[in-house]
Parts: C-alpha cells; structure tokens; sequence
C-alpha cells in the first residue's frame, strides 16, 4: 500500500505541470505585451496605432473629392476648423479642380515628421491622367495627425 500511495502522489504533482506551463506562458506574454505598449506609448506614437500623416491627407483630399466637406473638417487642426468651414473646403476643391482638372484618384504619400509636426503628399490623379503632387503640413493634436490649413489643398 504504501507503494501505491507513493505512485499516486506522483501522479497528482504532473497534473500541475500542464496549469503552470500555462500560467507561465500567460504571464510571459502579458509582460511582452505591457513591454511593446510602454514603448509604443512612452516614446510618443505617432503612426502605430493612429493614422499616419499620408493616411491623414490621403482621407482629406478623397472626402473632398466625393464633395462630402463637412466630413472633411474633422481632418484638420482646431485653429484651422476655426478659420473655415465646409464652404471654404468646396471652395478650395473647386480652385484645385479648375486648375488641374477633376480628381480621379487620390494617394497619400509619407514626407517628414520631426516631433509634433510633418509633411505629407497627396498624389493625385485627374480624369485627363495627370498627377499632381500635393504638399500639406500636419501637426498632432491631442496624439492624431491633422492638417494645418487649407493651403496644401489649393495652393496658388
């Protein structure tokens, strides 16, 4: 008896392998996951988990391409959303199409990023076949790119 005793205790310590196998695993990868985040947040994310400043302009230029402009004003700065409106945005649409033709296709293109602050390109097609190369600076404003003006939009 004292045999089978023995063997049966064995057999209750490896049933907590499997559990602690697990546990460990669990931790580990909770740890790296807790890593990856206070690096990504702790050095400042500015296009891991937010919308790069190409994706930013890229959406900008194709909302006012389908002519949906109050959607478009959620893409720029607070100081920018003061100075215009919806009107201001068809507008300056309506400038850029009269001087490159109408937009066809629409996209963004990385520039630079330094701190708070970049550029990015929004190339466009036009229906004759043109592209047209646009530039708009972008700053981060409550940790989301936006951009800084109607200026890239319709430059003169």
């Amino acid at each position: 008896m004292g045999a089978d005793g023995a063997t049966a205790g064995q057999g209750r310590g490896g049933e907590g392998a499997p559990l602690r196998a697990i546990a460990i695993l669990v931790a580990a990868v909770a740890g790296f996951l807790g890593l990856i985040a206070a690096v990504v947040f702790g050095l400042g994310d500015r296009s891991t988990f937010v919308s790069p400043p190409e994706a930013v302009v890229e959406d900008l230029v194709r909302a006012a391409e389908c002519r949906r402009y109050p959607q478009a004003m959620k893409y720029f700065t607070a100081d920018a959303r003061e100075r215009m409106s919806p009107d201001s945005i068809a507008e300056a649409t309506r400038r850029l199409e009269s001087r490159v033709g109408r937009i066809e296709d629409v996209r963004g293109e990385p520039g630079w990023m330094a701190g708070d602050d970049a550029q990015a390109f929004a190339l466009i097609r036009t229906k004759q076949g043109d592209d047209v190369r646009l530039a708009m600076r972008l700053r981060r404003e409550k940790g989301e790119w936006r951009v800084m003006g109607l200026e890239g939009l319709a430059p003169e």
